[in-house]
Protein backbone atom coordinates (compact mmCIF):
# COMPACT_ATOMS: atom_id res chain seq x y z
CA UNK A 1 0.00 0.00 0.00
CA UNK A 2 1.16 3.50 -0.68
CA UNK A 3 -0.17 6.97 -0.24
CA UNK A 4 1.41 9.81 -2.15
CA UNK A 5 0.55 13.31 -0.99
CA UNK A 6 0.97 15.96 -3.66
CA UNK A 7 -1.10 18.83 -2.31
CA UNK A 8 -4.59 18.81 -3.79
CA UNK A 9 -3.61 15.97 -6.10
CA UNK A 10 -2.95 13.46 -3.33
CA UNK A 11 -3.23 9.84 -4.44
CA UNK A 12 -3.72 6.64 -2.43
CA UNK A 13 -2.43 3.40 -3.98
CA UNK A 14 -3.32 -0.07 -2.76
CA UNK A 15 -1.60 -3.08 -4.26
CA UNK A 16 -2.02 -6.83 -4.03
CA UNK A 17 -0.03 -9.80 -5.23
CA UNK A 18 -2.11 -12.81 -6.16
CA UNK A 19 -0.22 -16.02 -5.58
CA UNK A 20 -1.11 -19.69 -5.67
CA UNK A 21 -0.74 -21.24 -2.22
CA UNK A 22 1.76 -23.70 -3.74
CA UNK A 23 4.04 -20.68 -4.32
CA UNK A 24 3.54 -19.14 -0.86
CA UNK A 25 6.82 -20.34 0.69
CA UNK A 26 8.83 -19.28 -2.38
CA UNK A 27 7.30 -15.79 -2.38
CA UNK A 28 7.65 -15.37 1.37
CA UNK A 29 11.32 -16.43 1.30
CA UNK A 30 12.10 -14.03 -1.55
CA UNK A 31 10.57 -11.08 0.31
CA UNK A 32 12.07 -12.00 3.69
CA UNK A 33 15.52 -12.07 2.05
CA UNK A 34 15.26 -8.36 1.21
CA UNK A 35 16.92 -5.86 3.56
CA UNK A 36 14.51 -3.84 5.68
CA UNK A 37 14.85 -0.70 7.70
CA UNK A 38 12.38 -1.78 10.37
CA UNK A 39 10.25 -4.75 11.31
CA UNK A 40 8.65 -5.02 7.88
CA UNK A 41 9.47 -4.37 4.25
CA UNK A 42 8.09 -0.93 3.52
CA UNK A 43 8.48 1.17 0.38
CA UNK A 44 8.25 4.47 2.24
CA UNK A 45 11.36 3.73 4.31
CA UNK A 46 13.46 2.46 1.40
CA UNK A 47 16.13 4.42 -0.41
CA UNK A 48 16.47 4.26 -4.21
CA UNK A 49 18.81 1.27 -4.21
CA UNK A 50 16.56 -0.72 -1.86
CA UNK A 51 13.49 0.20 -3.92
CA UNK A 52 15.16 -1.19 -7.03
CA UNK A 53 15.89 -4.45 -5.20
CA UNK A 54 12.29 -4.63 -3.99
CA UNK A 55 10.96 -4.03 -7.53
CA UNK A 56 13.25 -6.70 -8.98
CA UNK A 57 12.21 -9.22 -6.32
CA UNK A 58 8.49 -8.52 -6.75
CA UNK A 59 8.80 -8.65 -10.53
CA UNK A 60 10.37 -12.10 -10.24
CA UNK A 61 7.61 -13.56 -8.07
CA UNK A 62 5.19 -16.09 -9.55
CA UNK A 63 2.29 -13.68 -8.97
CA UNK A 64 -0.29 -11.49 -10.64
CA UNK A 65 -0.32 -7.92 -9.40
CA UNK A 66 -3.33 -5.67 -8.96
CA UNK A 67 -3.22 -1.97 -8.06
CA UNK A 68 -6.16 0.30 -7.31
CA UNK A 69 -5.94 4.06 -6.90
CA UNK A 70 -8.06 6.66 -5.12
CA UNK A 71 -7.62 10.17 -6.50
CA UNK A 72 -7.90 12.98 -5.75
CA UNK A 73 -7.85 12.43 -2.01
CA UNK A 74 -7.79 14.77 0.93
CA UNK A 75 -4.51 14.09 2.79
CA UNK A 76 -6.41 14.63 6.05
CA UNK A 77 -8.78 11.76 5.16
CA UNK A 78 -6.36 8.95 4.34
CA UNK A 79 -8.48 6.30 6.01
CA UNK A 80 -11.45 7.18 3.80
CA UNK A 81 -9.22 6.85 0.73
CA UNK A 82 -7.96 3.53 2.05
CA UNK A 83 -11.53 2.32 2.62
CA UNK A 84 -12.47 3.19 -0.97
CA UNK A 85 -9.37 1.38 -2.24
CA UNK A 86 -10.10 -1.66 -0.06
CA UNK A 87 -13.63 -1.82 -1.47
CA UNK A 88 -12.41 -1.70 -5.07
CA UNK A 89 -9.54 -4.11 -4.36
CA UNK A 90 -11.89 -6.69 -2.86
CA UNK A 91 -14.12 -6.41 -5.93
CA UNK A 92 -11.14 -6.86 -8.26
CA UNK A 93 -9.73 -9.80 -6.29
CA UNK A 94 -13.13 -11.49 -6.38
CA UNK A 95 -13.00 -11.25 -10.18
CA UNK A 96 -9.70 -13.18 -10.05
CA UNK A 97 -11.27 -15.86 -7.84
CA UNK A 98 -9.22 -14.95 -4.75
CA UNK A 99 -10.62 -16.67 -1.64
CA UNK A 100 -8.09 -15.55 0.99
CA UNK A 101 -6.66 -12.08 1.51
CA UNK A 102 -3.91 -11.27 3.98
CA UNK A 103 -3.63 -7.52 4.46
CA UNK A 104 -0.60 -5.59 5.65
CA UNK A 105 -0.49 -5.53 9.44
CA UNK A 106 -0.80 -2.03 10.84
CA UNK A 107 -1.56 -1.06 14.42
CA UNK A 108 -4.28 -3.07 16.20
CA UNK A 109 -6.59 -0.03 16.01
CA UNK A 110 -6.05 0.43 12.27
CA UNK A 111 -6.38 -3.33 11.65
CA UNK A 112 -9.73 -3.16 13.45
CA UNK A 113 -10.76 -0.21 11.30
CA UNK A 114 -9.98 -2.24 8.16
CA UNK A 115 -12.12 -5.11 9.41
CA UNK A 116 -15.02 -2.75 10.24
CA UNK A 117 -14.88 -1.40 6.69
CA UNK A 118 -14.97 -4.95 5.31
CA UNK A 119 -17.84 -5.97 7.60
CA UNK A 120 -19.80 -2.87 6.54
CA UNK A 121 -19.20 -3.61 2.86
CA UNK A 122 -20.27 -7.23 3.30
CA UNK A 123 -23.38 -6.18 5.23
CA UNK A 124 -24.33 -3.78 2.43
CA UNK A 125 -23.63 -6.58 -0.12
CA UNK A 126 -21.10 -4.36 -1.88
CA UNK A 127 -18.47 -7.09 -1.72
CA UNK A 128 -18.83 -10.90 -1.62
CA UNK A 129 -19.34 -12.51 1.79
CA UNK A 130 -17.34 -15.64 1.00
CA UNK A 131 -13.60 -15.82 1.46
CA UNK A 132 -11.43 -14.85 4.37
CA UNK A 133 -9.79 -11.52 5.04
CA UNK A 134 -7.39 -10.73 7.84
CA UNK A 135 -4.08 -9.34 8.98
CA UNK A 136 -1.04 -11.49 9.79
CA UNK A 137 -0.23 -12.15 13.40
CA UNK A 138 2.72 -10.14 14.60
CA UNK A 139 5.73 -12.26 15.40
CA UNK A 140 7.93 -11.24 18.29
Amino acid sequence: MRRSACGEGAVYFLGAAIIDMDDYDTCRSALLALPRSGSKLHWHDADTQRRRRIMAAVEGLPAQHVVVIATPTDPARQERARAKCVERMLHELDQYGVTRLVMEARTPTLNGRDMKVIDRLRGAKRIPCQGTVGHPCRRT
